[in-house]
């Protein structure tokens, strides 16, 4: 029973430790949308996308280093930002970004 446990134990710090190493490696997009509304932004690189709803006006996306091509869309309109440089362990800031009222 003990050497299932440490067995255990053993297999818990090793996936902790490759989470915390993709988290270290990873990079963030990050940003605000003015008028305060809900909005889809979407980081699409290569066949990897990823996804958040920004609903407070502030987003963040957490992605692989590398370059990126974010949209925020609300209903009728769209923002695209092409070639946003990722760092690995930084954080890219897009600033405002403003919507007609």
């Amino acid at each position: 029973m003990r050497k299932a446990g440490w067995e255990l134990c053993l297999l818990l710090v090793a996936i902790t430790g490759i989470h915390t190493f993709k988290i270290m490696r990873s990079g963030i997009i990050h940003g605000k949308v003015y008028p305060v509304n809900a909005m889809s932004v979407l980081a699409v690189s290569g066949s990897d996308s990823v996804r958040a709803i920004s609903e407070d006006g502030q987003f963040a996306l957490m992605v692989n280093p590398g370059t990126w091509k974010v949209i925020v869309a609300e209903k009728e309109n769209s923002v695209i930002c092409d070639h946003v440089e990722v760092s690995e362990g930084k954080k890219t800031n897009l600033g405002e970004i403003r919507f007609s009222q």
